[in-house]
């Protein structure tokens, strides 16, 4: 077996951590969150970060785009599939593309709309305030490098419907990239 690297980009709240978990699920693959990552890395050299929409702002405060992926490239197994959720940086992308030849990059859109209800229904089930909710939408609105990201990518799976929606195009996608054409 070759190692394989799969990258997930979208904007945010738009499924990448749903079709991460399908993939470890349904395939073993192993998950690596990116955001936990350069958070458990901060931390580890004892810098502050408050939020979770900090991380990636605090990291880059400290340390180097080029870091990001000096961080992550140490999670991928030899002769394993490793799914990183989600990559935020067409420069991050560059250089897994160059260190490994078997990567590949799946996109994950939604309407905004529908990722707006999806999100401010999450945060209301966990006890924010309106609040906190509109705050962390115009947060959530901000987003690096996923326009020219998604000009590379190999696949844009659309999350306008149901999670068995997005769970058929997965499916289908993944079973190709697992087991090519022999199933």
């Amino acid at each position: 077996m070759k190692t394989r690297i799969i990258l997930l980009s979208g904007t945010p709240a738009s499924g990448k951590t749903t079709v991460a978990k399908y993939l470890e699920r349904e395939h073993g693959a192993s998950l690596i969150d990116v955001g936990n990552v350069l958070y458990d890395h901060i931390k580890s050299k004892e810098l502050l970060c408050n939020t979770r929409g900090s991380i990636g702002p605090n990291f880059l405060n400290h340390y180097s785009i080029d870091d990001i992926f000096n961080v992550l490239s140490s999670f991928v197994l030899e002769n394993d599939t490793t799914v990183f959720d989600a990559i935020r940086f067409i420069r991050t992308f560059k250089q897994f593309a160059q260190w490994n030849k078997h990567i590949t990059l799946w996109c994950v859109e939604t309407d905004n709309q529908i990722r707006k209800r999806r999100r401010v229904t999450d945060l209301s089930q966990r006890g924010w305030n309106n609040i906190e909710i509109q705050k962390e939408w115009a947060r959530y609105c901000l987003y690096d490098d996923y326009m020219e990201l998604r000009r590379h990518a190999d696949v844009i799976f659309n999350n306008n419907g149901t999670y068995n929606d997005l769970y058929s195009q997965v499916h289908d996608l993944s079973e190709k990239f697992f087991f090519g054409d022999s199933r």
